[in-house]
């Protein structure tokens, strides 16, 4: 059981990395929202999209982890990034 413990905890510090990293993108999509807004640019683009689910795709082809659990986890990713920008666009 130590051992399953140990990995445990690893996962959870794992799992903590990763909220800091989803943090730190949305916090980037702010100000990417920020600056589409001051070019007069949409919040939804479209072939960015497509690029970052392609992106994540390869990784985890790369990385031997599922393409379509790295698709779904991309969406998700775009969904919080666009929900983002657009609250920071409409507050400004």
């Amino acid at each position: 059981m130590d051992e399953i413990d140990t990995y445990r905890s690893l996962i959870a510090e794992l799992d903590e990395q990763i909220a800091e990293l989803i943090a730190t993108r949305l916090e980037t999509a702010e100000i990417i929202g920020r600056l589409k807004k001051e070019a007069g640019l949409p919040i939804v683009n479209k072939d960015v999209e497509k690029q970052v689910i392609a992106r994540f795709r390869g990784y985890g082809q790369a990385k031997g982890v599922d393409t379509d659990l790295m698709e779904r986890i991309a969406k998700e990713l775009i969904e919080a990034a666009v929900k983002r920008e657009k609250e920071v666009t409409k507050g400004s």
